[in-house]
């Protein structure tokens, strides 16, 4: 059969079983990337929604839950006896571990499968090297059986085996690309809640001094 005129599915079917699995795989990593990929997407954008519009009463997030916490906290402290120094030191010492905690499980919450992009767009490539190389050696085998050596033959071979690279590239182009823009912008998202707590925190200090006096 001409290599030129093969299709993908004929090159794929007359794959070596092993290249056939690396295939499998592969399009399963790439599947399962994509899917994540869309659900990164829709978590961070709304996580960043929900922190630029500083809606905590309709957020039931965990860095929201934070704030609500910190808020409770500075009104326990308010009501308790004791001069204002005191008070403020406490409020120093428990808001922001408070807000470091909601910030860091609010970044875990919408992250799940930033992992996997980075797994696919490190491994995915040599998957798909080791596919090729796999049916390069496949195909001479098979040549080395054969008493002419012609091109035609062993090029359907070597088409196949350079499909496993093709798909490999398929599946860690996006992964990578995908990693790097949502591993950016899950710091600025970090940024700003540590943003926004700090203002909190100013906030919190001038109704203290404002009880005071």
């Amino acid at each position: 059969m001409d290599a030129l005129n093969m299709d993908m599915a004929a090159m794929i079917a007359l794959a070596a079983p092993t290249v056939k699995l690396v295939m499998a795989l592969l399009a399963a990593m790439s599947v399962w990337s994509w899917a994540l990929i869309f659900r990164l997407f829709f978590a961070v954008r709304a996580a960043e929604g929900r922190l630029r519009r500083g809606t905590p009463d309709r957020a039931d997030t965990p860095f929201f839950r934070a704030e609500a916490e910190a808020r409770e906290t500075i009104a326990a402290v308010l009501d308790r006896p004791g001069d204002v120094e005191e008070k403020e030191r406490r409020l120093e010492r428990l808001l922001p571990k408070i807000f470091e905690r909601g910030s860091g499980e609010e970044i875990l919450a919408v992250s799940p499968g930033l992992g996997f992009l980075a797994t696919c767009s490190a491994s995915a490539p040599f998957i798909g090297l080791f596919g090729t190389v796999w049916g390069v050696m496949h195909a001479f085998h098979a040549l080395g059986q054969t008493r002419s050596v012609v091109l035609a033959s062993v090029a359907p071979g070597i088409s196949e085996a350079l499909l496993a690279t093709a798909l490999g590239l398929f599946t860690a182009i996006p992964a990578t690309i995908a990693y790097n823009r949502f591993s950016g912008r899950l710091d600025t998202l970090e940024a700003g809640m540590a943003l926004h707590a700090q203002n909190f925190l100013l906030t919190a200090e001038k109704q203290l001094y404002g009880d005071a006096s």
